[in-house]
């Protein structure tokens, strides 16, 4: 899988596929979960991407 962002945005179209979670990011990776046409439950994630990281505000030295 090179971007979940991607795939999600491609595959949210179509009504055989649910969404269960969205893709979110988090520790430099991107997560997301569906369930296929087909009944099976998918665990899609990705590298996470600089413009696709949490943006870091003042104070936060986490």
């Amino acid at each position: 899988m090179n971007d979940v962002h991607d795939t999600y945005r491609a595959l949210s179209r179509d009504p055989k596929v649910t969404w269960l979670r969205e893709p979110s990011t988090r520790e430099g990776r991107c997560t997301a979960t569906v369930r296929g046409p087909d009944g099976n439950l998918l665990v899609l994630t990705s590298r996470a991407y600089e413009e696709q990281l949490p943006r870091k505000g003042p104070g936060d030295y986490s």
